[in-house]
């Protein structure tokens, strides 16, 4: 960022000072001059800014021109006084950078909400950034961002269509997965403000049917707040209303209405490819545990069946295992807790392939051996390991690919329903 910043202001500034007029009084010369200097800066640090936040934040260098003026006037004299030990100078300074503080974050707050996030962003932003940077050759870069911005819209990753697609994202320790089928859900929004809806931007997906919040845990709902913030969302479905204690479950309610999104629960009829199985009533879920409460679903293409469990416990599995049979996909319950995935359940859903969503070296050892060991035979996908899973089924064939940091995406592989899972995924290392 810094090495771009720098080149931006050196390749942009001076070509945009030589319009402004010599006449002009030196304090609006000053002004335009620290409007060019931004711009510059906010051109050379486009792209990366892009990439990283999936955001192109078009009020960012008009936000400069007032913050760096306030650090070099304001905030380093109070930072001087303050470190003088002077009493009455430390109490200045205090009360100096509280002010700015609470001012700032005014500013901060309307920069954000005037932050723009097309698909193909990054695309975008090495369009917008190399005009400016060629007068010579102005010509072939306006050409060279016009085919850029075609291939960002022209090349957006498409669900093939007539099939199921779902992708369990690393999410570290949390849950959450994109299903693109008949109609697009999330279920669930990990822990960390961003994630999702930055993968969710890459993928090129700016609206969502229905958002599946399995249970008010903020490992579940942490990044939702983005997502239904920022996206089109159509509903959210829930297990039931917040509590008064849970506060921040309370604010995404909150979100939710000021967005405009219905709020459905488990036993609202649901659309497409989705059937609900758990809970089935208010009074259930008043009766049972937080995890044990969570929205228990199906995803079914023809022949392929994926199975959601949120983080239910084994209360929940005893009332599941009954009327569960063979699934293709099982979402392991509660990332792979002991206190989840039974003999009893595993043996009723008896999965080809079961997909575990933990955090690297996860202060609850997630997912423990137990349940690895009740899992055998089918295939095991550690998020932790093998970073995100793509699963795409057109109702008969089922394949699958995985996608780690500085490796990439692996090809896609069939899933066959095999006795072992050795050749399918990559195997866990020993840690």
């Amino acid at each position: 960022l810094s090495f771009g910043s720098v080149a931006g202001i050196l390749a942009v500034t001076p070509r945009l000072s030589r319009s402004i007029p010599p006449d002009l009084p030196a304090l609006v010369k000053w002004g335009l001059t620290s409007f060019f200097v931004s711009v510059g800066a906010w051109l050379g640090t486009l792209p990366v800014l892009a990439w990283v936040f999936q955001e192109v934040p078009v009020s960012s260098f008009v936000a400069n021109i007032v913050a760096v003026p306030l650090v070099g006037f304001v905030v380093v004299p109070c930072a001087l006084l303050g470190a003088s030990g002077f009493d009455p100078a430390v109490a200045i300074a205090d009360a100096g950078l509280e002010l700015l503080f609470y001012w700032l974050s005014a500013v901060d707050w309307g920069v954000v909400h005037l932050s723009t996030t097309p698909f193909g962003v990054t695309l975008i932003a090495i369009a917008v950034a190399i005009i400016p940077l060629s007068r010579r050759y102005f010509w072939p870069s306006f050409a060279c961002s016009l085919f850029l911005l075609w291939f960002a819209v022209a090349h957006r990753s498409q669900v093939p269509a007539e099939s199921l697609h779902v992708t369990f994202m690393d999410v570290g320790q949390g849950d959450s997965a994109l299903v693109q089928g008949e109609q697009t859900l999330l279920i669930d929004g990990g822990r960390g403000e961003r994630d999702v809806v930055h993968y969710l931007r890459r993928a090129g997906v700016t609206s969502i049917d229905e958002v599946v919040l399995t249970h008010p845990h903020q490992d579940h709902y942490g990044g939702l707040f983005a997502v239904i913030g920022e996206l089109s969302v159509g509903a959210l479905r829930v297990p039931r209303p917040p509590y008064q204690e849970e506060h921040e479950y309370s604010e995404l309610f909150h979100l939710a209405a000021l967005r405009g999104v219905r709020v459905l629960y488990p036993w609202d009829p649901s659309e497409g490819e989705m059937e609900v199985l758990h809970p089935t009533s208010r009074e259930q879920v008043r009766e049972l545990s937080v995890n044990d409460a969570s929205i228990v679903f199906t995803i079914s293409k023809g022949t392929s069946t994926i199975l959601f469990t949120g983080d239910v416990e084994r209360v929940a599995e005893r009332l599941l295992a009954a009327d569960l049979t063979h699934v293709s996909v099982l979402k392991v319950a509660h990332h792979g807790s002991r206190s989840s995935s039974s003999d009893e359940f595993v043996e009723a859903v008896t999965p080809s392939l079961a997909v575990i969503s933990c955090g690297d070296d996860n202060q609850f050892n997630h997912p423990s051996r137990q349940v690895l060991s009740s899992l055998s035979p089918a295939a095991v996908h550690r998020t932790d390991h093998h970073g995100t899973l793509e699963f795409q089924t057109d109702g008969t064939t089922e394949m699958v690919r995985s996608w780690r940091p500085a490796i990439g995406w692996s090809a896609w592989r069939e899933l066959l329903e095999s006795s072992s899972p050795v050749g399918l995924l990559q195997q866990p290392t020993e840690r």
